[in-house]
């Protein structure tokens, strides 16, 4: 927002990293089990629309972002 950016990218690594955490977390719940037939996997039966976090963590994690991190979970 200092910067009046209008776009922000996400860089691959950081999205692979991001997403590698959640599937490992997603695993532990209802939702990683391979059988449980979520209409939330894709075809290929990952889950991509649901986060293993509480509604609280991800408020506070979104509430005031550090981009300099490069771990968030």
């Amino acid at each position: 927002m200092r910067r009046e950016c209008t776009i922000v990218e996400t860089k691959e690594w950081a999205e692979k990293q991001f997403m590698s955490q959640m599937l490992r977390s997603l695993d532990k719940t209802v939702w990683g089990a391979n059988d449980c037939g979520s209409w939330y996997a894709d075809e290929r039966g990952v889950i991509t629309a649901l986060m293993p976090y509480s509604l609280v963590s991800y408020w506070s994690k979104t509430r005031k972002p550090d981009f300099n991190l490069l771990n968030m979970y």
